[in-house]
């Protein structure tokens, strides 16, 4: 080999100069980036207002553009001021996100300071669109007009719709009348409990459906008015379901009417129910119907004499049920089989039917209450006490159902089931009853100390569920919360009151008195929103145990009020505007319950001090700043909630004098480490709820670990702005943390609910928690711009089994993630329903084989957005029987590199059940969606979009696999998606074809579509469709005007245009 010559003189100097420069340029750059980096960490708060001020020039452009939407009824805008309103909405958000607490943290500084200045930039550009386009842009440049959509319904109560024959006629028969030019008001009446509200929100329901035609409205607004009728609060109800804004606290009178008076030139469907009295409709701005014609009012009612400012055009009557739809009602709600009906016998389950008289309510409870009862000896007994039984007489209820409701009451079977039924009815007709409250009243009407705060919930919990069964309460929509229908309380209230120990006058439309004789005796006494405005110097009820005041706003309370109350254990003052409680508070001294919850005027409560046997206080939502330095005459307090009080300081010394403290709630003070070791050191506490705005204490390593793995339930949180659900019992969600502590590290191990967002350059070292638990007890989970995380779990050893619980995945902005996990460890991912994963930069394959293993079972919905390196979705073994048997919706949206939903084949009866497939905004990469083989698969899919794929040329590719043709009605078409109801095929500019075979376009068979909305899809010269294959078809909707020519020219087979039997319109909204 060649010795390679030195080199020397001239060629010396020559290498040595590039050497120099590069070394030169390398330091320039270095420079320039250290600069940058300098640039954007220092003056961090300047840039930070520079970009909040051009934001805020930003939001006030957008109000201007959407103040002219409103000024221009029946438009909406275009396309692009949509589009620029949205970038400015999320701006928006982006700033408020940026602006928090974290900027006090030194790490987050440098990427504040780049994001702010990003803000700035983006804000500058939009103004520069909006200056272009939209600032001086004509009407008819602005707007396009708008596509009637379906109502958007709210305030409905949640009932189930009627499903009986005679039901079916009476809705025809209402929506008639409301569609009658003639009536303007009608009467719908029947007797308590015969189902009037639920015919009403059906009513609502369906005229809502509505999206066109001269019968459509333009809103329907639902009040349920209630015994203590207040017209003025009707106006205050009716006005957000108009669009009218309410100024704060902005009370019903000239300025409310003359509001609503603006609205109701417009078509309006007022629906009012459960009416008692006459409504005098001009003081909710209703004049004379002629002034309205477009105004419909509907009113539910018991009576049939009612006189309105509006005569009624209409009076409809809501009959008892069949004895058919009785039957039907009665076993469903008794959970009647036919071996139960030959056991207990025909004749008396019929009879005890009979006794319930046609009304829907009676049939539901006394059905739920026999229906854990199976010996023919019991059913004999109910249908004997409701043949026998003395029916006490209430007004406006029906004997029958009075009887049924004593006789499910009488059946609970215990006393504190039956002391939670009374409890109920303490709080006003239609009231929507917090659990937690009820929950609190019980531990204070409670002396034991044998169970904790948490039992007593889980009992409560417990309880309600048992008096849902027997549809004597009901779930209103959520699981917080529960109420009473109007008929069931008036016997609740009858019952409490017949040993005289009870005293209810709840939601009085007047102002009133606190009753101040006669009242020896009362144990409970609830005026709730009564309008007291005038209390006895004393209150002489020496034996009450619970007093309700609270929804008075007025109240003032003497400073002896409290003095001859020694027995009151419960006592809530919310709502109220009281700024002190009176000193006699200090003789309430068997006091173990204190509520004053949003009392906006309080200010001080240092006299709680000498309640010495409170174990509940709840001060949520007041203008409180501070508490008592010390607190240790409180020994028995068990729950604190000093929820959303702003301001608050609470010194160290106060948390650790509450040494039985099981339930905390603190979520706006500033927290340092040292309360957080007082927290950490209640050996009782169970539940908590906890925000930490200050995420260094995240890295704390002096938080004590050896209680927090009692903690039950628990809410801990990091920043208010953090939008979270409540929907677990343990849910932990950090944003900002760079690395974490061990006491955190427990908090992970057991929550169900987990967030980390812009958290954690080492995934892995929280990925193995203390106790080796592998996120055992994790349902859902969301990492958001979390940019070191590159796989959530590496399962790649026998054994090493993680997420077993795991049902939800929700990945955002993970910019370097490469797989969801690496390997197939058995167990891990089994129970995943939804996926849901964006901007996940370098994910190639969402689902490989190894994950699909794991969890192919119980996954039904995927959901992938902007994620621009995914090649595919499903990663196929042919040897393997992976079926996504409950697979319900596939969204695939923005991937601008996707080539196919599969790679390898799926096996037969894999996406069975697949409902819904989108598949918007894919790049050039993606020419076909199905292949011939995967086209059979999809045999129960209904929906199909298809939108804005550039690259996509056919729907079904020609793989060398003919489609299966099925022979019908003499014709032998192919078969494609054969329950395919509604398909949308928009911007599609490179699609020829929807299937061909070499270059022969093939006929397909389509037997469900009954909607198709297509447009831009200029290179589409043949619509696949037949009279014969189509027989569902109703409509085809073009999506703009430009389509029209298209759609002329476009060529059929085997038939024409004029033989469609099917509406075809062009959409007024443009694609």
């Amino acid at each position: 080999m060649p010795v390679p010559e030195p080199i020397t003189g001239k060629a010396t100097s020559m290498a040595l100069g590039v050497v120099q420069g590069a070394a030169t340029e390398a330091t320039k750059d270095l420079e320039r980036s250290v600069a940058k980096i300098i640039g954007y960490t220092v003056n961090t708060r300047k840039k930070c207002k520079n970009a909040q001020l051009a934001v805020k020039t930003l939001v006030d452009c957008k109000n201007t553009l959407l103040g002219k939407k409103e000024r221009a009824p029946g438009f909406t805008l275009n396309e692009q001021a949509s589009g620029w309103i949205e970038d400015v909405e999320v701006l928006q958000q982006e700033i408020n996100n940026i602006v928090d607490r974290s900027l006090w943290n030194p790490f987050k500084r440098h990427s504040i300071g780049w994001k702010s200045a990003w803000a700035d930039r983006r804000a500058e550009k939009l103004m520069n669109q909006y200056q272009m386009f939209f600032q001086m842009a004509t009407d008819d440049k602005l707007f396009v007009p708008a596509t009637p959509k379906p109502l958007e319904l709210c305030d409905l109560p949640a009932t189930e719709p009627n499903k009986y024959t005679g039901r079916a006629e009476t809705l025809a028969e209402i929506i008639s009348s409301v569609d009658d030019a003639n009536h303007h008001l009608i009467d719908v009446f029947g007797t308590g409990g015969i189902g009037k509200t639920t015919m009403l929100a059906d009513v609502a329901r369906e005229v809502g459906k509505r999206t066109e035609g001269s019968n459509r409205f333009d809103r329907v607004v639902y009040v349920k008015v209630g015994r203590q009728q207040d017209i003025g609060n009707i106006g205050v109800q009716i006005a957000p379901q108009l669009g009218v804004q309410l100024a704060n606290e902005e009370s019903p009178g000239p300025g409310l009417i003359n509001k609503l008076r603006l609205e109701w030139h417009r078509r309006v469907l007022l629906i009012l129910d459960d009416v008692w009295t006459e409504i005098d409709l001009l003081k909710i701005g209703l004049g004379s119907y002629k002034d309205f014609p477009g105004v419909k009012v509907l009113i539910g009612t018991r009576r049939t004499d009612l006189r309105h400012t509006w005569s009624a055009d209409a009076k409809i009557p809501i009959n008892f049920l069949s004895d058919e739809d009785s039957w039907d009602l009665f076993k469903a709600k008794a959970k009647l089989r036919e071996d139960d009906i030959n056991k207990i016998g025909d004749n008396v389950a019929k009879a005890v039917k009979d006794e319930c008289g046609g009304l829907p309510l009676a049939l539901a409870i006394i059905g739920s209450a026999l229906s854990v009862k199976r010996e023919r000896g019991q059913w004999e007994n109910a249908l004997n006490y409701l043949k026998l039984s003395d029916p006490k007489y209430l007004p406006n209820v029906e004997e029958k159902l009075y009887r049924c409701i004593q006789y499910s009451y009488d059946n609970l079977k215990d006393t504190e089931r039956q002391l939670v039924f009374q409890l109920c009815c303490l709080f006003p007709e239609g009231h929507e009853i917090l659990v937690e409250d009820l929950t609190r009243y019980l531990i204070g009407e409670h002396e034991t100390e044998s169970y904790t705060c948490l039992q007593k919930t889980i009992d409560t919990e417990s309880i309600i569920t048992g008096l849902e069964d027997f549809c004597l309460i009901q779930r209103p929509g959520t699981f917080r919360t529960v109420k009473m229908h109007d008929v069931v309380r008036d016997v609740a209230v009858f019952i409490a009151n017949e040993k005289k120990i009870t005293f209810i006058n709840c939601g009085a439309s007047h102002h009133t008195k606190l009753p101040d004789e006669h009242f020896k005796k009362v144990e409970r006494m609830s005026v709730m929103r009564s309008r007291i405005n005038e209390v006895p110097d004393q209150l002489d009820c020496p034996e009450l145990c619970m007093l309700l005041l609270r929804e008075n706003q007025h109240i003032k309370l003497t400073r002896y009020f409290f003095k001859k109350l020694k027995k009151l254990v419960v006592l809530d003052i919310s709502d109220s505007s009281i700024s002190s409680l009176p000193s006699s508070v200090e003789y309430l001294s068997n006091l173990r319950t204190l509520c004053l919850n949003r009392c906006s005027n309080l200010c001080s409560v240092d006299i709680i001090k000498k309640l010495y046997n409170l174990r509940v206080l709840s001060l949520r939502d007041c203008k409180i700043t501070s508490l008592p330095n010390r607190m240790n005459s409180l020994q028995y307090l068990r729950v604190l909630d000093l929820k959303s009080l702003r301001g608050l300081k609470v010194s160290v010394e106060l948390l650790s004098d509450l040494r039985q403290l099981e339930e905390l709630h603190l979520d706006t003070m500033s927290l340092s480490v040292a309360h957080l070791i007082e927290i950490a050191k209640l050996k009782h506490l169970k539940e908590l709820e906890l925000c930490i705005p200050d995420v260094s204490i995240f890295y704390s390593s002096q938080i004590p670990t050896g209680l927090i793995s009692n903690w039950q339930n628990f809410f801990v949180y990091s920043s208010e702005l953090l939008q979270v659900s409540r929907s677990y019992k343990r849910s932990l969600h950090i944003k900002g943390a760079i690395v974490i502590s061990a006491w955190v590290k427990l908090l992970v191990a057991a929550t169900e609910d987990l967030t980390f967002d812009e958290c954690f350059p080492n995934w892995l070292n929280l990925a193995t928690p203390v106790g080796g638990n592998k996120f055992q007890n994790t349902k859902v989970i969301r990492l958001i711009q979390c940019n070191s995380i590159k796989c959530l779990y590496p399962t790649n050893h026998a054994g090493d089994c993680c997420f077993t619980n795991l049902e939800e995945i929700y990945l955002t902005d993970l910019e370097n993630l490469l797989h969801v996990s690496e390997g197939n460890a058995s167990g891990s991912f089994q129970k995943v329903k939804r996926i849901h994963m964006k901007n996940c930069g370098k994910v190639k394959c969402v689902m490989p084989y190894g994950l699909l293993l794991n969890v192919h079972c119980g996954l039904k919905e995927i959901t992938i957005i902007e994620c621009k390196m995914v090649q595919t979705i499903f990663q196929f073994h042919p040897t393997d029987a992976l079926l996504l048997q409950n697979l319900r919706t596939i969204q695939l949206c923005n991937l601008r590199e996707l080539t196919s939903i599969c790679q390898g084949t799926p096996p037969e009866g894999t996406f069975a059940n697949l409902k819904e497939l989108v598949v918007e905004g894919c790049g050039d990469s993606l020419k076909s969606l199905f292949t011939p083989h995967l086209t059979t698969l999809f045999t129960s899919l209904q929906k199909l979009i298809v939108e804005g794929n550039t690259g996509l040329e056919e729907i079904i590719s020609d793989n060398g696999t003919p489609l299966e043709r099925k022979a019908t009605n003499n014709n032998n078409n192919i078969i494609a998606f054969p329950r395919v109801s509604h398909m949308s095929l928009l911007n599609l500019d490179q699609l020829q074809s929807f299937h061909k075979v070499g270059e022969t376009i093939t006929s397909l068979e389509w037997p469900m579509l009954s909607y198709l909305r297509i447009g831009g899809c200029s290179r589409l010269v043949n619509l696949p469709r037949a009279i014969i294959s189509t027989p569902n078809l109703e409509e085809i909707e073009l999506a703009s005007i430009e389509d029209e020519n298209w759609y002329k020219n476009l060529r059929w087979d085997g038939t024409t245009r004029q033989q469609l039997h099917c509406e075809i319109r062009t959409s007024t909204s443009g694609i």
